[in-house]
């Protein structure tokens, strides 16, 4: 599953010497006392930013001038899809993390090391995301919705949505980049665990299905715009495939007797 790097130098060699094994490391470290204060203040700082906004909502009518990748969609306002998106993103990180800490028990590894990684890494791609938003104020496209062409009640629906001032917190996209890091941090620690190249394209194809649906149900509601979901899941990828990374194991081993100093790394 690993490639083992073994390098010996032997002083004093006799012939026939056995040289001594170093025990293969868990995949992952994880210190409770460096991640888990990063994980809550992260966590804490977007809960704050994603729940408690005191903008103003949008004047009825504005909304940003899209670029051309954003002006080939029309404003609308779809209640189904917005809610589509909700469940495929609830579902992707229940399934991430049963997914991981199940291949982690497999290892033999403690169910809360990857749990750990899998909140951190939510919890800091979430600040990232909200640090953006909150930066760049852009109008939702459902803002701009003509309310005539809405039944009664989708436009009560949209005229409550419209007046919260998350109408203006388009860009990038929380739900393509939530849920791309979720999704893409699963498939990395099952990558590093030892996956073999038909369960790793599997990981990364799922993580990249996923993440594709979410953003494609997110502009069908009217919630994004095209370049939201881009940048949103651009976000989310790479928070999801560095975290878990950054807490991989880069396991040293030195081993000595009488007759030789051995030297062993996991690369």
């Amino acid at each position: 599953m690993r490639t083992i790097l073994s390098i010996h130098l032997f002083f004093l060699a006799a012939l026939g010497t056995t040289p001594a094994l170093a025990a293969e490391p868990s995949t992952f470290h994880y210190d409770p006392a460096v991640s888990v204060p990063i994980t809550v203040a992260a966590g804490a700082t977007f809960g704050l930013m994603n729940y408690v906004v005191v903008d103003d909502a949008v004047p009825l009518g504005l909304v940003s001038n899209p670029p051309f990748l954003d002006a080939w969609v029309e404003p609308r306002f779809n209640l189904t899809a917005h809610r589509a998106s909700n469940w495929v993103f609830l579902g992707t990180g229940a399934l991430g993390l049963a997914g991981a800490v199940a291949d982690g028990l497999h290892d033999g590894e403690s169910p809360w090391v990857r749990t750990g990684i899998y909140l951190e890494t939510f919890a800091i791609n979430g600040l990232i995301t909200d640090v953006v938003k909150s930066a760049q104020d852009r109008p939702r496209p459902f803002t701009a919705v003509d309310p005539d062409t809405l039944d009664a009640e989708t436009r009560a629906e949209w005229e409550e949505k419209r007046a919260e001032a998350d109408s203006e917190r388009s860009f990038p996209s929380g739900h393509a980049s939530n849920t791309a890091a979720l999704a893409f941090c699963a498939a990395r620690m099952f990558d590093l665990s030892g996956a073999t190249p038909a369960g790793r394209a599997a990981a990364y194809g799922t993580a990249g299905a996923l993440s594709v649906g979410v953003a494609s149900l997110r502009v069908a509601a009217g919630r994004h715009h095209p370049s939201d979901v881009l940048a949103g899941a651009l976000i989310g990828a790479s928070v999801g495939l560095v975290v878990p990374t950054l807490h991989q194991r880069k396991a040293v081993q030195l081993s000595a007797s009488g007759s030789h100093v051995g030297f062993s790394g996991t690369f």
